[in-house]
């Protein structure tokens, strides 16, 4: 079971096409609908994090493509994207602001990390200010908490991270003649992830993107 779901879909697109397609309709939303959407590349960190090439690349497209779908989006980018900044001010913004027919999508790419001990692995999303102490990232189980913060009916999290720690998941393939548009009106959280524990995600590609996004 993922921790920010109780199921986790798997539809066989791209990461662009999984946005277009699943992430939403904008047309045809209720009146009342708005898009939010979070968006996170780091490549450069101040701890012991090596540099990534294409993380802020892939972010930044995204970034564009959910504005042109009519998201209300704000991107952080490498020195940006602090632990402080994405918990205190971007996820408390997002719970202010969104109501109960609203959508929200969080793109974080950049480097994650896992941690045992004798209770099992924990997975964590390092921001750009991560250090050595695990405090300093950002665990799965605070993101399950701020996303239990937001009222939006549709929540979608893409992370595109190294060791994510994220655990196994349950995977659906989406039945033969179920309309997207009735998935994506049902109460959800859905989470795409590039790896799990113990799995190191590309972060190149042949279109100057990690394999991931640049599909």
């Amino acid at each position: 079971m993922s921790v920010l779901m109780p199921r986790l879909l798997i539809v066989a697109l791209s990461v662009g096409g999984l946005i277009h397609t699943a992430a939403i309709r904008c047309a045809g939303a209720e009146p009342s609908q708005k898009n939010y959407a979070l968006v996170i590349g780091i490549d450069e960190y101040s701890g012991r994090w090596a540099r990534l090439r294409n993380a802020s690349a892939d972010a930044r497209d995204v970034a564009q493509h959910l504005q042109r779908l009519g998201f209300s989006v704000r991107a952080l980018y490498n020195g940006q994207a602090t632990r402080s900044r994405i918990l205190e001010i971007e996820f408390a913004s997002l719970a202010r602001r969104v109501e109960s027919a609203d959508r929200v999508l969080v793109f974080f790419a950049g480097h994650g990390h896992t941690q045992k001990d004798e209770r099992g692995e924990h997975g964590f999303l390092v921001p750009s200010d991560g250090g050595e102490d695990p405090s300093s990232l950002i665990s799965m189980d605070e993101l399950e908490a701020e996303a239990g913060k937001l009222k939006a009916r549709h929540q979608l999290y893409i992370t595109d991270s190294c060791y994510g720690g994220l655990p196994s998941t349950e995977m659906a393939t989406p039945r033969s003649g179920v309309d997207v548009e009735q998935r994506v009106t049902r109460v959800s959280r859905q989470v795409l992830a590039a790896g799990t524990a113990g799995q190191e995600v590309v972060d190149e590609g042949s279109t100057g993107h990690s394999l991931f996004t640049g599909m």
